[in-house]
């Protein structure tokens, strides 16, 4: 293990040297060093060098198949995505949320060429499904320790596995719940564009028409009817992360022809919230 100090000076070199790759130690094994910082509080490093680090070595195909499949186990493991889980307002948001934002650079390496199995994609579902329910805290940008944004980088992540041919039927629908779910909070108040990223996720989803229109449509409804606490500012959150999210949606359904055909219950439900007073 590398400290702070250390792995940020190599860092820098690497970046500087257009990210090749450091001579005196093994990349993955390198990797493994960065992971072990991924959730440092610090944002220069954890954003800037250590997930820039990676995102460039992944695209570059610096990595084997079997070096990333052991990246997804990392970041799906209890020190990464489960990190001190149920924590709010503490810096081990970090090490979920940047854990959970690699994800999406295996999956893109996947469809590269492919290497998970339908049973490691089940896998990663599943423990995306439950981390995301489990998370509580959803700040976006947190001031000196830069981005936590877990709402956002989850739905990144649920968009790019939403458009793996293992998902089917089943898996796109409870990513569409998981998601519903969390939108549907009244604890935290979106404030950093974390409707367009789900919205983003909601959309890849559709595209894969899989899903019927009744499916859909029950999903949209079925925002005008979240259950509310029955006390403020609860249901002033709830009811203002919905409408921003239908909002979001509604507008990017317009630039996806073959979805105008929710437009419609979009509306209705965003009518029925304001009607309600929310």
């Amino acid at each position: 293990m590398e400290d702070t100090f250390e792995l940020k000076v190599r860092l820098i070199e690497i970046r500087a040297n257009n990210y090749r790759a450091p001579f005196s130690i093994p990349v993955f094994d390198f990797t493994l060093s960065m992971m072990e910082h991924i959730g440092d509080p610090d944002p220069f490093l954890r954003d800037e060098l250590i997930y820039m680090t990676i995102q460039q070595w992944v695209m570059q195909g610096m990595y084997t198949s079997g070096q990333l499949l052991q990246l997804l186990h990392i970041c799906l493991d209890k020190h990464h995505l489960f990190c001190k889980i149920g924590e709010k307002g503490t810096e081990s948001v970090f090490t979920r949320s940047f854990s959970v934002l690699l994800i999406p650079l295996i999956l893109f390496a996947d469809r590269q060429q492919p290497f998970l199995s339908s049973g490691d994609t089940e896998m990663l579902k599943n423990e995306l499904v439950a981390y995301l329910l489990m998370e509580n805290d959803l700040r976006g940008y947190t001031g000196d320790t830069g981005w936590a944004h877990a709402m956002a980088h989850a739905a990144d992540a649920f968009e790019d596995l939403a458009r793996s041919e293992h998902i089917q039927q089943p898996a796109l629908m409870e990513i569409l719940n998981t998601l519903q779910a969390k939108i549907c909070n009244h604890q935290y108040t979106f404030i950093n564009e974390e409707d367009e990223r789900t919205v983003a996720a909601v959309v890849t989803v559709w595209d894969r028409s899989l899903l019927t229109d009744e499916e859909i449509a029950g999903w949209i409804k079925r925002f005008g009817t979240a259950p509310k606490p029955g006390r403020f500012p609860d249901d002033h959150v709830l009811g203002m992360n919905v409408k921003c999210f239908l909002r979001s949606l509604y507008f990017r359904v317009l630039n996806h022809e073959v979805h105008h055909k929710y437009t419609d219950i979009i509306l209705k439900t965003l009518r029925q919230l304001e009607q309600a007073g929310e």
